[in-house]
């Protein structure tokens, strides 16, 4: 039996295999919107580091904002916002200033 054709004829089984694997994920993506940024319903507005391990993360939801509070052990659910908080329709290129905005609407409530 001839090993270098043994070899090669693995090798090559081997290449379609992970060429069919990589195919199969890159239709997965495409198809049903899994792992693209724009594709979720659900996104990040605005990060605020707190701590090395804490911090605050604005989500837009549907219509809502969500904050919430992000440790390494747990996500908390600390305030919902029916009027958005920064909106991210008209938001510019530059990073938002978070604690601005948070700070502007907690006046706004008092």
């Amino acid at each position: 039996m001839d090993t270098g054709g043994a070899v090669l004829q693995i090798a090559l089984a081997l290449l379609v295999t992970l060429g069919l694997v990589m195919l199969l994920a890159f239709a997965a993506k495409k198809f049903t919107g899994i792992g693209g940024r724009n594709s979720s319903l659900i996104k990040i507005v605005s990060v605020t580091q707190l701590g090395t391990k804490e911090k605050l993360v604005l989500v837009q939801a549907g219509d809502k904002q969500i904050l919430l509070g992000v440790t390494s052990q747990q996500i908390s659910n600390l305030c919902g916002f029916d009027d958005a908080l920064i909106n991210i329709s008209t938001q510019p290129a530059e990073p938002v200033d978070f604690s601005s905005a948070l700070k502007r609407w907690m006046k706004r409530k008092a």
